[in-house]
């Protein structure tokens, strides 16, 4: 039989579904479509967030601080997919049709293959970075594991591996 002191407990963190929209209370946020009530676009709105609207920085920023207090030496953590907003390439669409949460079939193949492709990859690198940044700020020299989720590709659901190019500094590679 054996014993186990406090000091000889490891444990690690899981983080899913995060969705962090650092665009939140700007012109780009990211806002359901489902939930045509939700205003996620205005400075007016609650700083931690509101129903229907993607995670902001303030929001990230609390749940991590709490966690770094009640959990503060993990053995590692593991950050399981749709880390970032919905919807990155809306960014760079032309119009609201051309965003990936409204498109169904050949479209989203049509999407993969648009010349803002590449732009929207590069951001949605940027934003996983920038969450990646604000986890180790949190939990500093913590190894973090990570896997990608459906809004975590760009267009959202759909991940080409035959001849995809991404750009070289995207966390996901």
């Amino acid at each position: 039989m054996s014993t186990s002191t406090g000091s000889d407990t490891q444990y690690f963190l899981w983080f899913s579904d995060i969705h962090y929209d650092p665009y939140y209370a700007t012109k780009d946020a990211y806002r359901a479509g489902y939930n045509t009530k939700a205003v996620c676009n205005s400075t007016s709105i609650p700083s931690m967030g509101s129903i229907g609207c993607d995670s902001p920085k303030v929001l990230v920023d609390s749940a991590l601080a709490y966690a770094s207090k009640i959990a503060a030496s993990p053995s590692f953590i593991v950050l399981s997919g749709d880390s970032i907003r919905h919807g990155v390439d809306m960014l760079y669409a032309s119009n609201d049709h051309e965003g990936s949460e409204n498109r169904v079939g050949s479209a989203v193949e049509m999407a993969a293959h648009s010349d803002y492709h590449t732009d929207a990859m590069k951001k949605a690198g940027e934003i996983i970075n920038d969450l990646m940044a604000i986890i180790t700020d949190a939990f500093p020299d913590v190894e973090v594991i990570v896997s990608i989720g459906n809004n975590d590709v760009v267009p959202d659901y759909y991940l080409e591996l035959q001849g995809e190019t991404l750009p070289p500094d995207n966390p996901c590679l």
